[in-house]
């Protein structure tokens, strides 16, 4: 009778090891790596931006330009207190256009349209003559005044006298420290009509 127990209980024991490790086999079958895990997060985060196509499209119907029309596209990710952004430029119709366009909702952040200059060649020097009061040098003079700086604290000094909607104006840029400056002066009335202050 004892013997007969004894093969019971062996064979219960048996059983529920069996169960035990079919049950082990059943988990891990499903079990995620780490590596699996990082791919599926990935693969959810990209598939909830809108796709670049999507956010080009969006630019040009603000634009109101086609496809086939702009010049010089540019599109860029980047991300701005870890929000995703698309940043596209273009050009299109002799206006420069740039878009900040969320990547998440596909809505335009922020954007700029900017007239295309066109700059009076160097080689035609009669096209000037006698048509602006203000020189170059009185034009960075002005600049450097307004940015407070002297001509030894700045480097990389640009001047070239453009004409825009029929008025001749001065486009002075430089760099000084960490920071870059750009100037548009009237070449006429040596006033400040557009100014901007960037960090490089």
């Amino acid at each position: 009778m004892k013997t007969s127990n004894f093969k019971a209980k062996r064979k219960i024991a048996g059983i529920m090891t069996a169960l035990a490790a079919s049950t082990f086999v059943a988990l891990g079958s499903v079990a995620v790596t780490p590596a699996e895990t990082y791919a599926a997060v990935a693969t959810t985060k990209a598939s909830a931006l809108v796709s670049r196509q999507a956010a080009k499209n969006t630019a040009l119907k603000h634009a109101g330009a086609k496809a086939s029309a702009i010049k010089g596209y540019e599109i860029e990710p980047e991300y701005k207190k870890g929000v995703p952004y698309y940043d596209i430029e273009f050009k299109y119709n002799n206006y420069e256009y740039d878009y900040l366009i969320n990547a998440k909702t596909g809505k335009i952040t922020k954007w700029e349209k900017k007239a295309i200059k066109k700059t009076v060649k160097a080689t035609k020097p009669a096209q000037t003559a006698g048509k602006v009061k203000i020189t170059a040098d009185k034009a960075k003079t002005t600049a450097l005044t307004h940015a407070k700086l002297s001509a030894s604290k700045i480097y990389a000094y640009k001047c070239k006298l453009d004409k825009e909607g029929g008025i001749y104006v001065y486009e002075i840029e430089f760099k000084s420290g960490r920071f870059e400056y750009e100037y548009e002066i009237n070449a006429n009335t040596g006033k400040i009509t557009d100014f901007e202050k960037e960090r490089i």
